[in-house]
């Protein structure tokens, strides 16, 4: 299963559908949950660390699979894999396969063969991914410190 390439409209959609829910946008990505979340984000993609937008958008689908997107400027990463494990009590590990990088709403690069993993940790407020792209051999690293505001909406 894959999880469906986010466009900057779907982006929008699905931000428009936190906002203000619509059947339509729920129904054609299939989503199961969505929660935005706010804190202090950075990122670090091919050797470069870079300030990201301070709101993190976590999206669950109906199909198991979920994404999580970091925004900067009018770029954005996602990050997306299946089933989310509980290694222990307030902690979260989710295992990373894709990576996608957009500008606007242009897919620039995509690896469906990324290995990596986002942990949650509930206790420190933290959420930290590390991903190692396959075709480029690129390592990524997305942090959101200090989360607050944390906002879900189930369908």
């Amino acid at each position: 299963m894959t999880t469906p390439i986010p466009s900057r409209a779907t982006l929008a959609c699905l931000i428009g559908a936190f906002l203000a829910p619509t059947a339509l946008c729920a129904q054609e990505f299939k989503l199961q949950a969505m929660t935005l979340m706010d804190g202090n984000c950075r990122l670090q993609a091919q050797g470069g660390a870079i300030p990201c937008k301070g709101t993190v958008m976590w999206t669950e689908f109906k199909n198991g699979r979920t994404m999580l997107s970091f925004f900067k400027d009018n770029n954005s990463y996602t990050v997306s894999g299946e089933t989310t494990a509980q290694p222990s009590e307030g902690e979260y590990r989710q295992p990373i396969d894709t990576i996608r990088y957009f500008d606007g709403d242009k897919l620039l690069d995509a690896d469906e063969n990324a290995k990596g993993a986002c942990l949650f940790n509930l206790k420190a407020n933290t959420i930290k991914c590390e991903v190692d792209g396959h075709h480029k051999k690129a390592h990524y690293a997305f942090e959101l410190d200090k989360v607050h505001n944390i906002e879900r909406k189930d369908f």
